[in-house]
């Protein structure tokens, strides 16, 4: 049997833009203030729920743009973890979100660009 498991990563990208954040799966500009949000792992439940893991990394404008990567990034994990109180991210119900890792500081490796990075597990239905 094949299951079709829910695409959290752009159901995830939609609702951020929603909120009015800057979020994609990859980086456009260094130097410009966004979220990037990638599914990082991930396993199914039971038979209708899946735990799907996400990293997202909240990026600020400059090597020094510390405070401004902590406060985006801050904002979108209080969205996230919100998310059962919406019940729904896309068509998908969330049951619950845990932090794997809280928001850490993840400078650029290329650019030295100020970011913060964070690893969550959200359960929800959708396992077709």
């Amino acid at each position: 049997m094949i299951y079709a498991f829910p695409d959290v990563e752009s159901a995830l990208i939609t609702y951020l833009k929603s909120e009015g954040i800057e979020t994609r799966g990859q980086v456009l500009n260094i130097g410009t203030p966004q979220v990037t949000l990638k599914l990082t792992g991930g396993y199914r439940k039971d038979p209708r729920r899946v735990v799907a893991q996400v990293t997202f990394s909240s990026w600020g404008k400059t090597p020094n743009g510390w405070v401004e990567a902590f406060e985006l990034g801050s904002k979108v994990l209080q969205l996230i973890e919100n998310l059962p109180l919406r019940v729904y991210v896309g068509d998908y119900p969330v049951h619950q979100v845990n932090i794997v890792t809280p928001l850490y500081v993840d400078p650029d490796p290329f650019s030295e660009t100020a970011r913060y990075s964070c690893t969550l597990q959200i359960t929800l239905a959708g396992v077709k």
